[in-house]
């Protein structure tokens, strides 16, 4: 995947839509080597759908300088959600079914919750999302936090 100003991708994720569109998420490197999240959306023909982030991908960034793992989902409503966890935090984005960051979701799209740990997976239970969150070798186990959408 070819995501705009940014030399090296690595797709993590893909998830198709209710409407059979596929999304695939994923980090994106850039010449100054600032990694951010993305998204890119998919008619169910192949085609880059370009009423998402109006070229079809979405970047997202903290600007992260050092991802070591990101993890992500689609809600029922298309919602993309993104997590990375750089060097000491965890940054999180939800996107419209647009492909914006969702104003209506933490002010602006994006969080850095303190959570018990890294964000490692996300589920969706009804209008609540479920993030399984994991420690470093050594440290407490892992917890399962549960977020409303």
């Amino acid at each position: 995947i070819v995501i705009p100003r940014h030399t090296k991708t690595s797709a993590s994720d893909l998830f198709v839509t209710d409407g059979g569109r596929l999304v695939v998420t994923g980090s994106a490197q850039n010449a100054e080597n600032r990694t951010a999240v993305f998204a890119a959306r998919f008619t169910a023909g192949g085609t880059r759908d370009l009423t998402f982030g109006g070229d079809g991908t979405t970047t997202v960034s903290d600007p992260i300088w050092s991802l070591t793992q990101m993890s992500s989902t689609v809600d029922s409503s298309g919602r993309v959600y993104l997590s990375a966890i750089t060097f000491n935090s965890t940054f999180m984005a939800r996107l419209t079914t647009a492909g914006e960051l969702d104003p209506a979701w933490a002010g602006d799209g994006t969080a850095s919750p303190a959570l018990p740990g890294w964000v490692t997976a996300w589920a969706q239970q009804e209008s609540r999302m479920v993030l399984v969150t994991y420690y470093p070798i050594g440290s407490p186990p892992t917890r399962i936090v549960r977020m409303a959408i």
